[in-house]
């Protein structure tokens, strides 16, 4: 693509991807070398604003802020999926879940587990808070690691990383369960939930004028993470983040994430705030599950092909 006069453009942490500058997706197919005709993924048009930004961390070396990664080293994290909270040209802040904290349980080595200042003090360890600007103490300084809201943050190199768009919410459950930017966290959740969503599924509005509407879902722009949803006979642009699937007694549906995951069932009960299924055990013995999260579901009777995250384990 060089040579034929085009200005490409790769980042280490994605990989198996290119950015290269032209007047439409068209010119770039018609460009591509023989054989790779067939080879290539869809080609995405980015917004001129996206474009720069990439150039920006591009020249800058850095890793967006506010995004996901997987770990490939240190050994002790690898695979592990983390948050990006800073990054310069070496290195990111990433938050992980800890699976080494400073007071010692054997039974408990190296697995992912929550900080907990309980167990520093019973080990008579040195613990030093960190409060935040309104003086609240969000974090702790301990044995010369720093740890916030239960979670650690861990200095890596930006080379070692690899950005995962959606990452399963099974991936980040720590991050969900604690206090740690609560609004990025749950969009996260909701995005992953909306690869499932179908044209035609029932969505409800959950936040601004329209909120407690329910329409019908429309095409997703997943560029712009926006949906189109028919709504008494309006058409509406929605963000992806604004919408819930809607569910009603007797769908089939299946989990995909959390303790009950891939499980299948139908919906027996639906209230504000939870949803309870009737799963078929071993047997043919049936019990009743409740799940508090709307996004672990979706619908049983549609196959899946549409997912976009490459951690993404229930089609």
């Amino acid at each position: 693509m060089s040579l034929r006069g085009f200005q490409v453009m790769t980042l280490p942490w994605f990989p198996h991807r290119m950015y290269v500058e032209a007047s439409s997706p068209l010119e770039v197919q018609q460009n591509l070398p023989p054989s790779h005709l067939h080879a290539h993924k869809p080609i995405v048009l980015l917004p001129p604003e996206e474009g720069t930004l990439i150039a920006t961390f591009k020249a800058r070396k850095m890793l967006p802020c506010q995004s996901w990664v997987q770990i490939k080293k240190p050994v002790l994290y690898k695979g592990d999926v983390g948050y990006v909270e800073t990054s310069d040209e070496h290195n990111a802040v990433v938050i992980v879940a800890p699976r080494q904290c400073p007071y010692n349980i054997p039974e408990h080595a190296n697995a992912r587990m929550e900080f907990d200042v309980e167990l520093v003090r019973m080990a008579n360890l040195i613990l030093e808070p960190i409060s935040s600007p309104t003086g609240a103490v969000i974090s702790y300084s301990c044995s010369g690691q720093e740890f916030i809201h239960g979670l650690l943050r861990l200095h890596l190199s930006i080379h070692h990383l690899e950005v995962i768009e959606y990452p399963h919410p099974d991936d980040i459950k720590y991050h969900i369960t604690s206090e740690f930017n609560r609004k990025c966290i749950e969009e996260t959740v909701k995005l992953f939930s909306a690869q499932f969503w179908r044209e035609m599924d029932k969505v409800e509005i959950q936040e601004g004028d329209l909120k407690g509407m329910t329409g019908t879902l429309g095409d997703i722009d997943w560029d712009q993470h926006s949906a189109t949803v028919f709504c008494e006979n309006n058409a509406l642009d929605c963000s992806l983040c604004e919408l819930c699937r809607s569910f009603s007694i007797g769908d089939a549906v299946k989990v995909i994430a959390g303790p009950f995951c891939r499980e299948t069932g139908y919906v027996v009960v639906v209230n504000k705030g939870s949803i309870v299924l009737v799963v078929m055990q071993e047997g043919g013995v049936t019990e009743n599950v409740s799940l508090a999260n709307k996004f672990y579901l979706h619908h049983l009777n549609v196959h899946r092909s549409r997912c976009r995250s490459s951690s993404c384990r229930a089609t």
